[in-house]
């Protein structure tokens, strides 16, 4: 019912009875509808993420530039935010009552009004969806830390950043770390590649020129000797990129460090005689630490059809977060993957919401390697 004029009860049982409604006994409630929609409101389809922050006292906020869709970011999670249209009027209001909240003062005959503040025929929709992180990478390779560094620009704190990237907070920290970021006087930095090297190098030939255990020595002693080179935050960092510290022990990951070397090899040297790469491989590592190819996986492409069989670096974390482009860029360069092949190149794609095998029937064709029997994967387009 519209209008401000509050109306009779027994004229609301008359008129719903003309109406061909059942009788009705206990509260009703009058709507009384503003003139215009009140465009300060917008409804939200609540997630029980979104609740459960509310519910709390977290903040939910809302993220993009002008050019962006937008994202809500709560907690750890990210929800790409859509309008969606319903057949169906809504209608917000704070006084309606439902008979779950006071079923006593249900059952009493009146007429109460009820304010509607706003009319809508929309509502945003949530979808959960990966954390838009690539600008992370793009912002902070603006400015990679070469050592003595005194520019002022182009650095970015964590609420920076987190004005500029689509993520929850524990999303953009996990981010963060995937990409070994350090953070320097408060800024999120990553390291200059050929910096990043020299420091890698450095760790490395101490380790071994005092015969320490790769798995166990001082982080105390190591920052003591290389400190005069590098600033201990640096040489901590090094070592986490690498391995892992706990108090004063440090450790370095064999897969992590023979994979640096391989890239060290193969960055730049384009395509590479893969039996001239292993031994030059094998010999360039530690020793005590043995080279399998399974390391570099994601990380370098081989293809033993060439003649002679050749290796080059190929990195998933140089490819677009989208899966189309990757997709893409993946069969120009080779248009038949088997799924050992293709998968470190697009696992990180995978969410809770849509697993590697969801997006491989979407954007590729199966067929079977009539060689070997392997299934492989191919471009749709080219069905």
């Amino acid at each position: 019912m519209a209008g401000n004029l509050k109306r009779d009860y027994s004229q609301v049982c008359q008129d719903a009875q003309q109406a061909g409604l059942s009788s009705h006994l206990g509260v009703v409630q009058q709507l009384n509808l503003s003139c215009d929609n009140n465009p300060q409101f917008q409804l939200l389809e609540a997630s029980s993420e979104v609740l459960d922050a509310i519910n709390s006292g977290q903040k939910i906020v809302f993220r993009g530039d002008n050019e962006d869709d937008a994202t809500l970011c709560v907690g750890n999670v990210t929800f790409e935010v859509r309008i969606a249209e319903t057949s169906n009027i809504l209608l917000l209001s704070p006084d309606c009552k439902w008979p779950q909240q006071d079923s006593a003062s249900f059952q009493e005959n009146k007429v109460e009004l009820c304010q509607v503040w706003a009319v809508a025929k929309s509502y945003l929709e949530l979808r959960k969806c990966r954390p838009r992180i690539h600008r992370l990478k793009k912002l902070l390779q603006e400015n990679p830390f070469k050592g003595d560094d005194d520019k002022t620009k182009n650095k970015y704190t964590l609420n920076d950043l987190l004005d500029k990237v689509q993520a929850s907070e524990d999303e953009l920290l996990a981010a963060i770390k995937a990409i070994n970021a350090c953070n320097i006087n408060g800024y999120w930095r990553i390291l200059d590649e050929n910096y990043k090297e020299q420091v890698f190098q450095c760790i490395i030939n101490l380790v071994e020129e005092k015969d320490w255990d790769f798995c166990k020595f001082s982080l105390k002693e190591c920052c003591d000797i290389l400190e005069e080179l590098y600033p201990r935050y640096i040489i901590e960092h090094g070592i986490k990129c690498y391995g892992n510290i706990n108090e004063d022990n440090c450790f370095l990951d064999e897969d992590k460090v023979c994979r640096q070397c391989a890239v060290s090899i193969l960055k730049p040297a384009g395509k590479f005689n893969y039996e001239e790469f292993l031994q030059c491989w094998e010999s360039s590592v530690p020793i005590g630490m043995h080279t399998k190819i399974e390391q570099l996986k994601g990380c370098a492409l081989t293809d033993t059809t060439s003649k002679p069989p050749v290796i080059w670096l190929f990195q998933v974390s140089e490819l677009s977060p989208d899966p189309q482009v990757r997709i893409n860029k993946l069969f120009k360069v080779r248009p038949k993957w088997t799924l050992e092949e293709i998968e470190p190149y697009m696992e990180d794609l995978a969410t809770s919401s849509q697993s590697l095998n969801t997006i491989l029937l979407k954007y590729t064709r199966t067929s079977t390697d009539p060689v070997n029997g392997v299934k492989v994967y191919s471009s749709k387009k080219l069905a």
